[in-house]
């Protein structure tokens, strides 16, 4: 049995953030390269096949341009890395067109499913077209590789979407191809995977000790691990893990790219509701209890439990500062957020002010998670990269349904038929 793996991540419209000095971020190594003259690099090659192939064969109504999409990975990798808010930048516009005409579309054939007689919508129109969307995917997932720190060759990448144009069937594969779908897989599922957590963590290790020398850097012994923060303003009240919380907090990746927010997970929270108010295909009971759930979603990031915190970094350093203090911690990724926007490995970064602190734990939490009648609300369209451990498959590019506000990715894997 065959199967062409296709990571999905949710995109995240969060703001791009700009270089802070005294965060301490490390630089982005651009490893990439355009080399016809290099040895044959099967990762690039597999890569270069998993998205092609998986646009060709399970979406073909897209109808991509090859072309483009080669020329297109080679001038963003040749070019090399700019910024993160160059990356943000390209993932919001395309998230843009995603919710405007990709949803719709994926939407509808969803639908299709459940009803013979529903009408799918024409995916392109004089405002986005295919050359848009081959441009702004491709543009999109190349960026990302600039940030892996691996030794991509472009050239190869483009080699081999430009064979996948030959591949009319999953049959033919094996034959056109330079490598087999199976040596594909081992390729993204093993080799990457070890690449970018092997670059992470020597990168990680190194920038660690350097910030152990930073001026007004402490450590912080957890369980044999080490925390290290420093304390900006020392506030009064501290607060104990029972108090209830009120902080405004930033995480960063340790090369600088904002992972989340405060104000991101309310902006995100806040365009649900809004989305669910307005949503005309479900009935009124769904809805109610769509809102409740996200309302509580929104209490709880207001002002939260400081042992409930996620961030196991925050709860470990926070008792350290008083109400209106703040605090910068740099943390290996064990206690930092779960992201799909962090490598394996990647330590990150925050900054948190204690706004408030409440005696007590004064915010309700159900006692079970609610169970959603029926089908999930309707979302939108996703197209991003994972990044992930050793057994991720990175970078292609992918359409999914997902919950509006939720990070939690559906996977499409197409299963192509086996050999007699």
């Amino acid at each position: 049995m065959k199967k062409i793996l296709i990571a999905v991540a949710l995109i995240a419209t969060l703001g791009s953030c700009s270089h802070k000095p005294k965060l301490y971020f490390d630089d982005v190594e651009c490893k990439t390269v355009n080399n016809p003259e290099a040895e044959f690099d099967t990762l690039s090659y597999a890569l270069g096949m998993n998205y092609a192939l998986y646009l060709q064969l399970n979406v073909p109504e897209l109808k991509y341009d090859n072309e483009l999409m080669a020329q297109t990975y080679i001038e963003m990798l040749e070019r090399g890395f700019k910024s993160f808010a160059e990356i943000e930048a390209a993932r919001n516009e395309f998230s843009k067109y995603q919710q405007s005409h990709l949803a719709k579309y994926m939407k509808a054939k969803r639908n299709r499913i459940l009803s013979h007689n529903a009408i799918i919508p024409e995916v392109y129109d004089e405002e986005f077209t295919n050359t848009m969307f081959t441009s702004m995917s491709s543009r999109t997932n190349a960026l990302e590789l600039l940030t892996h720190n691996t030794p991509y060759n472009a050239h190869y990448i483009a080699m081999a979407i430009r064979d996948a144009k030959g591949v009319a069937a999953d049959s033919l594969i094996n034959s056109t191809m330079k490598i087999t779908v199976e040596q594909m897989i081992n390729q993204l599922k093993m080799k990457q995977g070890n690449i970018i957590a092997e670059n992470i963590k020597v990168q990680a290790d190194s920038w660690m000790a350097d910030i152990a020398t930073r001026p007004g850097v402490q450590a912080l012994d957890v369980n044999g691990d080490t925390i290290y923060y420093r304390i900006n303003s020392a506030g009064g009240v501290k607060p104990e893990e029972k108090d209830s919380i009120v902080v405004n907090y930033e995480v960063y990746s340790f090369r600088g790219r904002l992972i989340e927010s405060t104000k991101s997970r309310i902006k995100m929270i806040k365009e649900t509701i809004e989305f669910i108010k307005g949503d005309k295909e479900i009935t009124d009971e769904k809805r109610n209890i769509f809102l409740e759930y996200n309302k509580e979603q929104l209490a709880k990031v207001d002002r939260m439990v400081l042992k409930d915190f996620r961030i196991e970094a925050i709860k470990q350093c926070l008792p350290l500062v008083g109400e209106y203090g703040s605090i910068t911690i740099w943390t290996p990724a064990k206690f930092g957020p779960r992201s799909q926007m962090l490598a394996a490995g990647e330590p990150v970064v925050i900054n948190i002010e204690l706004k408030r602190v409440i005696e007590g734990s004064n915010v309700v939490i159900p006692a079970t998670p609610k169970k959603f009648p029926g089908k999930q609300m309707p979302g939108k369209v996703s197209i991003e990269p994972q990044q992930g451990g050793k057994n991720t498959t990175v970078q292609p590019v992918t359409l999914t349904p997902a919950t509006k506000g939720e990070q939690r990715p559906i996977s499409i894997k197409r299963v192509a038929p086996e050999k007699k």
